[in-house]
């Protein structure tokens, strides 16, 4: 009876902790989605998935969040007590994201990704590129070159050899 009761608690206990994670990594997605949408609005692309919102790409890449997520950026100048949040497509850690929010607010967005779409060619036969791709979303008015170097470093600490390219948003 004693064995039984314990492993029932270990198993209760586990359980509890996954709900209470999930939970937690449905609602920060949700906030997380929100403010991207501010900052992205409806912009489209292939990165992920084929033509799809960039919002909804970006939030598959933070699933799995990086055990250094959340960090505290401090910088001389430009960006001041922001925190970079980033992560990887899960079950797919070659696409990845990151996002940099200053006071709540998103100033910088960016996808690693091998820009698969359905189109299926001889050099393409999966669809994705074989290179990845860092593309970092930059605003057309006030960018925030502090936020977009984070990111930049970031890309070449997560996927060196990538190509990058950057998308204005509008």
């Amino acid at each position: 009876m004693h064995f039984f009761t314990r492993n029932t608690f270990c198993l209760a206990y586990s359980l509890l902790l996954l709900y209470c994670t999930a939970a937690n990594s449905t609602e920060g997605a949700e906030q997380d989605k929100e403010k991207l949408q501010n900052y992205l609005g409806d912009m489209k692309g292939t990165y992920i998935v084929n033509s799809s919102p960039v919002v909804d790409q970006i939030i598959m890449g933070l699933s799995n969040p990086d055990p250094d997520s959340n960090i505290i950026l401090r910088t001389p100048e430009g960006i001041k007590n922001a925190v970079m949040k980033s992560g990887c497509r899960f079950r797919s850690c070659t696409e990845k994201s990151a996002i940099i929010y200053e006071s709540e607010k998103i100033v910088g967005a960016a996808l690693i990704s091998k820009k698969c779409s359905d189109l299926r060619t001889i050099e393409r036969p999966s669809g994705c590129n074989k290179v990845s791709t860092l593309t970092v979303f930059i605003t057309k008015k006030n960018p925030d070159f502090s936020a977009i170097k984070t990111l930049l470093d970031w890309g070449e600490n997560k996927a060196p050899e990538s190509n990058i390219e950057y998308r204005v948003i509008q």
